[in-house]
């Protein structure tokens, strides 16, 4: 039904459960969840929220010239283009 979402074997605390439809509270209880990730990719810290969907966060101008200096100098994987 629509108001399910499948939800994998980490649901529930870490417990190993097969995979079973999430009911729509826990599902919106899982969407109000934000974890900041660090993006090898781009040298970058990310916020996502619990679904996978990537949040932006509101910096200063300074703040946002201080990201953009380090993950410049982010090499993030051996054999990048441009070095």
């Amino acid at each position: 039904s629509p108001s399910t979402i499948m939800a994998g074997w980490e649901r529930g605390g870490g417990s190993r459960r097969p995979m079973v439809p999430m009911s729509r509270a826990e599902a919106e209880k899982d969407q109000d969840k934000i974890e900041r990730v660090f993006d090898e990719d781009t040298g970058r810290w990310r916020l996502i929220r619990g679904g996978g969907e990537i949040v932006e966060e509101i910096v200063s101008q300074q703040q946002q010239r201080t990201i953009n200096k380090h993950a410049t100098t982010w090499v993030s994987r051996p054999g990048a283009r441009g070095y």
